[in-house]
């Protein structure tokens, strides 16, 4: 079972407004399935 997730991104959202929504789905899934966020 996967535990963490290593994320390598920008500080800015940047124009596209599906990104940020898709990652933000993205993460209340992650939170869902207790998977930790590695941010780099």
């Amino acid at each position: 079972m996967i535990k963490k997730i290593a994320v390598y991104c920008g500080a800015r959202t940047g124009n596209r407004s599906e990104y940020a929504k898709t990652a933000y789905e993205f993460g209340k899934k992650m939170a869902e399935h207790q998977i930790e966020l590695v941010y780099g």
